[in-house]
């Protein structure tokens, strides 16, 4: 759910993205380089995660401490070789948002992308088609 990437990555780039499309959304990305049997067994913990995590938990991120509740699978349609999606609601000294989180594996590469509105907190968010797809189509040209 943070900017830190598991410690199994060989080297992770993060990113922001705002929308011209829709005014207030953020989008985080991050890419991270695994070994592909690590980058295998990350997916099938947060599948196992996103599965038993249904009615919450509390982390700490960047020092602050919040909760995350209603945690739920998502379709989502990706190119990549696998990939996970949820929603969850992220709640923080008193401020809460829907957050959608995508996770992709495109061989050894992790790709996270998190989406949020920072403008209408309570609006569901959704990680865009177009800047998913671009991101992946980026991995691949470098592969």
């Amino acid at each position: 759910m943070g900017d830190k990437p598991d410690p199994a990555a060989r080297e992770t780039v993060n990113r922001g993205v705002g929308s011209q499309k829709q005014v207030g959304l953020a989008v985080s990305a991050s890419v991270s380089s695994y070994a592909e049997s690590d980058a295998k067994a990350l997916v099938a913990r947060l599948r196992t995660a996103v599965a038993a995590c249904g009615t919450g938990f509390t982390a700490t991120v960047q020092k602050q401490s919040g909760s995350y509740r209603e945690v739920r699978a998502t379709a989502y349609r990706t190119t990549g070789d696998e990939s996970v999606s949820w929603t969850t609601t992220a709640a923080a000294q008193g401020v809460s948002a829907e957050v959608h989180l995508v996770v992709v594996r495109q061989g050894d590469t992790i790709v996270r992308l998190m989406a949020l509105n920072v403008t209408a907190a309570q609006q569901k968010a959704q990680v865009p088609q177009e800047v998913a797809d671009k991101q992946l189509e980026k991995v691949r040209a470098a592969g």
